[in-house]
């Protein structure tokens, strides 16, 4: 395991708010480390991942100079939240995906990207 693997690792595992809705976490050949987040639309996975407290947030918090960009797909059905940043002096992305059934996860309107 890679140091940056490690020090992701303790840190998720340090902090039980980060573990709702976790599923992998993978650190290439490079050393970046890739942290995956997935929930249905609607479902408490997903009301876990966002508000002041949500995992989401959590990130962010911990992340040196985060960068976010938003992405929707599949005619709406799903919704990719990428954060990049360091930890540590470690690479570290933090992917969330959130998925629905219908075309409308809310008023946003249609297919977007947006970079912050």
């Amino acid at each position: 395991m890679t140091a940056c693997a490690r020090d992701v690792v303790a840190l998720i595992e340090g902090d039980p708010g980060l573990w709702p809705a976790l599923t992998t976490c993978v650190t290439d050949t490079n050393g970046l480390t890739t942290v995956h987040y997935a929930a249905v639309y609607g479902g408490g996975l997903a009301s876990s991942l966002f508000g002041p407290d949500g995992v989401v947030s959590r990130w962010r918090s911990r992340l040196h100079a985060p960068t976010e960009a938003k992405r929707e797909r599949a005619q709406g059905r799903e919704r990719v939240l990428t954060l990049r940043g360091h930890h540590s002096g470690y690479a570290v992305t933090v992917l969330f995906t959130v998925l629905a059934g219908s075309r409308n996860l809310d008023a946003d309107g249609p297919e977007q990207e947006s970079h912050q």
